[in-house]
């Protein structure tokens, strides 16, 4: 007959009572309860979770470095005009309040940009998933965004501080031989 590898039971019995009928049959080895199937599952993919999250960490970094160097290349770029507004008498905080601003815009058209191609990438794994496993839905909530960009763009927020105060360290002098002025 037809033989297989594993079935869901539910019944208005408790798990306990459903276990041992079903134990009984002579045709079933094993018999477990949804909770035991599912300390098994994550007992064995604890290792791999491990993995995932070293992984997790080593992305964290590369993508705080870039953060980082995108910023900072950003901000010296401009460092001539900043420097000219420094020579115009603007202030330093007035003139950190421009490089912030600009870096959360750019951290807000980045944030437009990526959440529709995050949505698209999440639906088309999960379709392609879906497809050799169990179907999954693609629940996109606003929290899970907040959760994942606001600190985005606190992380190219504080990243912006060092870069501004190279721009206010350096001499003035150095802005009144920019090509800038003129």
């Amino acid at each position: 007959g037809e033989r297989a590898t594993g079935i869901f039971v539910r019944t208005a019995d408790g798990p306990a009572a459903v276990a041992r009928r079903v134990s009984a049959d002579p045709d079933v080895q094993h018999v477990l309860t949804k909770e035991q199937a599912a300390r098994a599952i994550l007992a064995v993919s604890e290792p791999l979770t491990g993995i995932v999250r070293v992984g997790q960490g080593v992305s964290l970094i590369i993508v705080a470095l870039s953060v980082f160097a995108s910023v900072g290349y950003t901000v010296l770029l401009r460092k001539d005009e900043y420097l000219t507004l420094r020579v115009l008498g603007y202030g330093d905080g007035l003139i950190t309040a421009l490089v912030m601003v600009e870096i959360a815009f750019v951290g807000l058209a980045s944030l437009v940009l990526a959440a529709p191609v995050g949505a698209a990438a999440a639906y088309y794994y999960n379709l392609q998933l879906s497809q050799v496993w169990f179907h999954i839905d693609t629940i996109l909530r606003g929290a899970d965004y907040a959760n994942a960009y606001i600190p985005g763009i606190g992380l190219l927020l504080l990243v912006a501080i060092p870069a501004a105060r190279i721009v206010l360290r350096t001499p003035l002098a150095a802005g009144l031989r920019s090509p800038e002025i003129g």
